[in-house]
């Protein structure tokens, strides 16, 4: 049996056929547009799906930037991928695909799905640090969804940071507006010539002070959530994907000021597993644990 797996991100949107051995076929990767109306949205999908034949897969598994709860769409970070807050989301990629099976959750959840079915760690919280910064929680060997299926949207914690640039409340901000890898790149938009995320880290790597605050800014907003979901939800397993968490030395920096602070908010940090396919695996193997057993469907 196979799925056409959909992960749909603010920088890439990613699809590829995944069996229930989850072995990846025609695995296809587009840009992202965070210009989407309902329309444009259903046209862009509408040409994507157009490189599978319907033949191909029996159903859709989705993992998407915002929250699709009861199948209609919402999303906190309004410049995510578009205007498309109350979108019938399941429906219209039923309607794409003429009629199939359509499972959709929050991407960092799908990720969250695909790490806990490789590590099997009853208590654990996956951490994305990307275009944005969001996450997931396994409590008791189970998913945490939520009421409205909004669990894992920490990037939306506040923290106290000294970048006054993201600062929406006193001297505090968002974890996303500070750690997230558009966030990195922002630090610098009033520098006579702004630099990629990329470079940002390279800038540290070479010695760069201006680069090496901004990154240290950014793993403090990480150590300061972890820290805090720590101490709230008794989890002492953090695993991190997301882009800018590959990058040299990031997760350690966490690590080491996760380590500077009281031993109550100590954490076992792993990378992800499953890295840039994590959102398009754990969509697929949610689809075949859960929703064939109509267990969250």
């Amino acid at each position: 049996m196979k799925v056409l797996s959909i992960d749909i991100g603010g920088t890439k949107v990613a699809t590829a056929l995944i069996d229930n051995n989850l072995n990846i076929t025609k695995r296809l990767q587009f840009t992202s547009r965070n210009d989407h109306t309902p329309e444009i949205f259903e046209e862009f999908f509408k040409d994507i799906m157009a490189n599978y034949d319907a033949s191909e897969y029996e159903a859709i598994a989705i993992g998407t930037a915002g929250i699709v709860n009861k199948g209609i769409y919402t999303c906190l970070t309004k410049s995510s991928i578009g205007e498309l807050d109350g979108l019938e989301f399941v429906d219209l990629f039923k309607r794409l695909s003429g009629g199939k099976a359509v499972v959709a959750l929050n991407d960092a959840q799908a990720a969250t799905y695909a790490e806990y079915c490789t590590a099997q760690i009853s208590n654990m919280c996956f951490v994305t640090v990307s275009t944005g910064v969001g996450g997931g929680f396994i409590i008791n060997d189970d998913i945490l969804l939520g009421a409205d299926s909004r669990a894992g949207h920490i990037g939306h914690m506040l923290v106290k940071t000294k970048s006054p640039v993201a600062q929406i409340w006193g001297d505090y901000a968002k974890v996303e507006d500070v750690a997230s890898g558009r966030a990195i790149a922002a630090a610098t938009k009033d520098w006579e010539r702004p630099l990629t995320t990329a470079e940002v880290f390279a800038g540290q790597l070479e010695g760069n002070p201006a680069c090496d605050a901004i990154v240290k800014n950014a793993a403090e907003a990480i150590a300061q959530m972890i820290a805090n979901i720590v101490i709230s939800c008794d989890i002492q397993d953090f695993v991190l994907g997301g882009s800018v968490s590959y990058y040299t030395n990031f997760i350690s920096q966490v690590k080491e000021l996760l380590d500077s602070m009281p031993e109550q908010y100590h954490a076992r940090l792993y990378p992800a597993a499953h890295g840039q396919d994590s959102v398009l695996v754990g969509a697929a193997q949610y689809y075949f644990n859960r929703a064939l057993s109509g267990q969250n469907s």
